[in-house]
């Protein structure tokens, strides 16, 4: 049986691109044409998908045109991460446009449109730039050019794919291009190129109209002339530095795995698309873009001495591949397999330096196994790996450049029976595939009186819990719930008891909620947000723990919310789930009395403290020392969690692969903080609290829709205003989130942070279109 490489079907949308071009700057790869004469200079649509292969870089060209820098007219990526746009007429800067969004996602593709019309009569529509269908407007520079200004495209000069020479030097592109046009005469909006499809997700659409006399149309099918051009011109760009190999199946419709610029330590540099890895330092690892849960894997590396491959649940840089104690490795040059810092004899004899070895990881049945380069399975290296997600984990040689090959640059060498390679496509379909029928926030501004906010999602629903925080005033955090009722409020921020407020939040509306005239609801001109979750109404009785609730649970989500009486002794409750919930937030409605939270990484021993900063408590009357199984969940007879004759409510969360995330990471006090995997998804909402004495940080992308050098954050615990510092910067990510700052909120070092995310978008999955990078 040969690997199943998979085909995506962009749900909602026909249309695939089946294929890129890698570009490699230590090759110095790029394209690039010098047009016979020139052509419509003033307007002109550019569109390309691209997958960016680094953190940061120097200057990374995605296009450009120009004999010299003084005649350029390009694009490119700065060291930071924004676009930076430059129309020039022969050596003016005519134009320019910075974007204060940061192109820092390694691990999905970005669909981008330049539009240039400097015939346009309004200043702002002569340079326009459109990310993954949507304009962008915020720019720390910001210069129009003037009426009719003539730029470099479509002149006489050499024209660039993956080069230019602006920006004081040559730059050249790092990473991959697909679906490349250029429209010459034709200023275009996005959907010429792409569209949104049922699920919410930007997806690629073929362009069908004139290209005009200098239009192209690059796909990169053609390995041996990957410059040439399908629009009907027959405008071919040569190729420098760029082969056969170079034309693969890494597309926006089929995303495949690579390794990590993220989580791989300064010693090492990633080359070929980040399937080569250069540097080499004993106790170093680089790790691939896929955390794998389940399914049969398989991918394949080039042997060379004190090469290491194999997969760790744990991302860390700074250890070799089988140090730590969820790590699982074998040395390439002998055989030996490692775990937890200790070897033992595994292949000895049976691998040699220039060897492709085959790498097969069976997460169902928790198996790891590697193949010699005849296909031969050497045997089980080790089984019962069940704690994942586990990602490929790989240490370089120390005489020669690694390569990997995870399924995108051609054929696997041998195919062992049933195993997948690591795509999108080959995912199983997530349960979720539109996370805006199950969580939403919403932004408003109050007016003073009765208003009902509508939810500005792909999809809507009635939501069942809402949590509302104003945003530019210090009013306190407000929560209502379905179970006990509009109207009936309590806070994140205090510790008070349910109050009836008649002006609070007076309908659940079937896509949002209506607001009455109180001030921490609808201040006029104030700025609100308001996280909607969905679970099942009002609730029904539920008997399945020895004291009867009232639950309202959406085993589809993973979100229930559990009312009962409190008993004063030991108990269980139903939460209706049929999975564990990792996380739980339980009140005292009845008396005031600080909230408790289950975190599974906690334990069931402690708690934390929603309305406080303060650390984890160990006391055995929240949980009774006693995790959540599918069913139930443990309370004691605190007051806290079960006080005699009080109402009490919880907020139960179960992990949903691909819409929900709930976990833990340690910090490690530097800029460049831990990347987290998110479970398979592009968060929306995330919440952050250390173990330790720290805030509750609250961070989501539609308060953020751009990774910025700052972000807004509010928190959980006080009634503040939203803070917008760089000392929270966070980047979302298509499959996790990264910390870009030191500050204690969420990155301490050695400190360990509790985290709960909700998804965007499923990073991918079979039938599905792969998350875009943000």
């Amino acid at each position: 049986m040969s690997i199943i490489q998979g085909t995506s079907k962009a749900a909602g949308g026909g249309y695939e691109i089946e294929q890129s071009i890698r570009f490699n700057d230590d090759d110095s790869a790029y394209l690039t044409r010098t047009p016979g004469s020139a052509s419509n200079r003033k307007t002109w649509t550019i569109s390309t998908w691209f997958k960016y292969s680094v953190d940061t870089a120097s200057g990374s060209a995605i296009f450009g045109s120009g004999a010299t820098a003084a005649e350029d007219t390009f694009a490119y990526i700065t060291s930071g991460g924004a676009i930076d746009w430059i129309v020039r007429d022969s050596s003016t800067i005519r134009g320019r446009i910075i974007t204060n969004r940061l192109f820092r996602d390694p691990s999905a593709w970005y669909h981008l449109i330049f539009v240039l019309d400097t015939t346009s009569g309004t200043a702002g529509n002569r340079m326009r730039l459109y990310v993954n269908g949507s304009e962008e407007t915020s720019f720390s520079t910001d210069t129009n050019p003037p009426v009719n200004t003539d730029s470099a495209i479509n002149s006489t000069l050499a024209q660039y794919i993956g080069f230019s020479r602006g920006n004081g030097g040559t730059n050249l592109w790092e990473g991959y291009q697909a679906e490349i046009n250029l429209i010459d005469g034709t200023a275009l909006d996005p959907t010429s190129f792409g569209e949104t499809n049922d699920d919410g997700v930007w997806i690629p659409k073929r362009y069908g109209g004139s290209y005009g006399t200098n239009g192209f149309y690059l796909t990169g099918e053609t390995a041996s002339d990957l410059g040439e051009d399908f629009s009907g011109n027959n405008n071919d760009f040569s190729s420098s530095g760029l082969s056969s190999a170079d034309s693969v199946s890494d597309s926006p419709s089929l995303n495949h795995c690579t390794l990590n610029p993220l989580i791989t330590p300064a010693t090492m540099t990633l080359t070929d698309g980040n399937l080569a890895l250069a540097g080499y330092a004993s106790s170093t690892s680089a790790y691939g873009t896929f955390g794998l849960s389940s399914g049969k894997w398989f991918w394949q590396i080039v042997a060379q001495a004190n090469a290491m491959a194999g997969i760790a649940a744990t991302p860390n840089g700074s250890q070799y591949p089988g140090q730590a104690a969820d790590s699982y490795s074998m040395d390439l040059t002998n055989g030996t397999k490692y775990n937890g810092g200790s070897s033992a004899s595994y292949g000895s004899g049976e691998i040699s330096a220039g060897d492709v070895i085959g790498v097969g990881f069976d997460a169902d049945a928790g198996t790891l196994k590697f193949f010699d380069s005849d296909g031969n399975d050497i045997g089980t290296a080790y089984s019962s790996l069940t704690s994942g997600p586990y990602f490929p984990v790989f240490r370089n040689g120390n005489s020669a450049n690694i390569s990997i090959n995870f399924g995108q640059t051609g054929a696997f060498t041998f195919t062992p029976s049933g195993y997948n390679a690591l795509n999108t496509a080959n995912i199983a379909t997530p349960s979720v595939t539109d996370p805006s029928l199950y969580f939403q926030p919403t932004l408003y501004t109050g007016t003073g009186s009765s208003q009902a906010v509508s939810q500005a999602g792909n999809s809507t629903f009635q939501p069942d819990w809402v949590w509302i925080k104003g945003r530019s005033g210090a009013t306190e955090h407000v929560l209502t719930d379905a179970v006990r009722g509009v109207t009936k409020e309590i806070s994140s921020n205090d510790n008070g008891a349910e109050e009836t407020v008649a002006q609070g939040l007076t309908t659940f509306g079937s896509a949002g909620f209506t607001v009455g005239t109180d001030g921490s609801y609808n201040t006029s001109s104030a700025t609100y947000v308001g996280w909607q979750w969905a679970a099942n109404g009002s609730g029904s009785s539920n008997e399945d723990g020895a004291t009867t609730s009232t639950a309202s649970a959406n085993t589809t989500s993973g979100f229930s919310i559990v009312k009962w009486t409190g008993t004063g002794a030991n108990t269980t409750l139903g939460h209706g789930l049929g999975a564990a919930p990792k996380m739980i937030l339980v009140k005292n409605t009845g008396a005031a009395d600080s909230w408790v939270v289950y975190h599974e990484d906690v334990g069931a021993t402690k708690g934390l403290t929603l309305d406080t900063t303060a650390a984890s408590t160990t006391a055995s009357t929240f949980f009774n020392n006693t995790a959540p199984t599918s069913s139930v969940f443990s309370i004691g007879s605190g007051g806290r969690t079960n006080q005699s004759t009080k109402v009490m409510i919880a907020y139960c969360f179960a992990e949903i692969p691909g819409y929900s995330s709930i976990g833990s990471y340690t910090g490690n006090g530097n800029a460049s903080g831990p990347f987290i995997y998110t479970n398979g998804m592009k968060p929306a909402f995330i919440l952050i609290k250390s173990v330790g004495v720290e805030e509750w940080s609250m961070t989501d992308s539609t308060r953020d829709p751009t990774n910025r050098t700052t972000t807004r954050n509010l928190v959980a615990h006080r009634d503040v205003v939203e803070e917008d510092p760089a000392t929270r910067a966070i980047d979302y990510l298509s499959n996790g989130f990264k910390i870009r700052h030191t500050n204690s909120a969420h990155n301490s070092n050695g400190v360990v942070y509790t985290y709960m995310a909700f998804s965007e978008n499923p990073f991918g999955g079979a039938d599905i279109a792969p998350a875009t990078a943000r």
